[in-house]
């Protein structure tokens, strides 16, 4: 073996299980071992009620829950030089 690292391939496939859905409203639970983010979508139920369905959960460790952030604030950072401030309920600026 040469000093040089291995190079791993990495095959990114898609499951037959896999989903899309959309999500505008979402709920975190966290305990020692881990984070619980529930996916939700409110709707306007016929009789005006607001109804929130539960779409999906995702479990994942702390350390990935933190990785995540990292990563979304990083792209949350380049929609916004891109695209301009993202508008948070009430005209703020978040």
């Amino acid at each position: 073996m040469s000093d040089e690292k291995k190079k791993i391939q990495v095959e990114h496939v898609q499951s037959e299980k896999f989903q899309s859905i959309y999500t505008n409203n979402a709920n975190v639970q966290i305990s020692y071992f881990d984070f619980r983010i529930d996916f939700r979508q409110m709707l306007t139920g016929t009789d005006g009620r607001m109804i929130v369905e539960r779409q999906a959960s995702v479990v994942m460790s702390p350390q990935h829950a933190k990785a995540l952030l990292g990563v979304l604030a990083q792209h949350v950072d380049q929609y916004e030089e891109q695209f301009g401030a993202i508008r948070m309920p009430g005209g703020t600026a978040h």
